[in-house]
C-alpha cells in the first residue's frame, strides 16, 4: 500500500511525532502497509472503521504531503479586535452587574448574538472575572 519513498518516512515520522493525531494516522498506513485489516486496525487503535478507511482514502488519493497537512485555522470568534476593545472598555465603565447585560450591550452596539456563556468566556478571555452581585448593607447612622 505504501509507497516505496514513503514507507522508511512514515515509519520515522511515526516514531518521532509528539502529536497524537499524526501518530494515529501514521500508524493507520503502517498497519495497513503490514498486512494488517482495516478492522484490526480499528481494533488495535481503538478508532472508527470509517476513520481507518478515510485515512487509507486520502492517502491513495492526495499522496503523504496532503495526507498530512492539517491546514488548520483556529476559530477566531465573531467580534473583531477593535469591537472586542469596545468591549472590554464598555464593561470597566462598571455600568453592568451581568452576562446577560453585557450580552444586551453587545447584541446592541455591535451587532451581534451571543449566549451567557458565551459572554462569560469572552470576558474572561479579556481578563475579566465574573462575580455575582450582592446588596451590601446600609452605613449605620450614629
Amino acid at each position: 500500500m505504501l509507497h516505496t519513498l514513503d514507507r522508511s518516512f512514515v515509519e520515522e515520522a511515526r516514531a518521532n511525532t509528539t502529536d497524537k493525531s499524526a501518530y494515529m494516522k501514521l500508524s493507520v498506513l503502517v498497519m495497513l502497509d503490514k498486512g494488517l485489516t482495516q478492522s484490526k486496525v480499528s481494533i488495535l487503535l481503538g478508532i472508527s472503521l470509517g476513520t481507518v478507511g478515510n485515512c487509507k482514502k486520502k492517502y491513495e488519493s492526495d499522496g503523504l504531503e496532503r495526507f498530512l497537512d492539517r491546514h488548520y485555522v483556529p476559530y477566531q470568534g465573531k467580534l473583531s479586535d477593535e469591537s472586542l476593545a469596545a468591549l472590554e472598555q464598555a464593561v470597566e465603565s462598571g455600568l453592568y452587574s451581568s452576562c446577560a447585560q453585557v450580552g444586551h450591550w453587545v447584541e446592541q452596539n455591535l451587532e451581534v448574538s451571543y449566549t451567557e456563556s458565551s459572554i462569560r468566556a469572552i470576558l474572561s478571555k479579556l481578563g475579566f472575572v465574573y462575580k455575582k452581585t450582592m446588596v451590601m448593607p446600609e452605613a449605620r447612622r450614629g
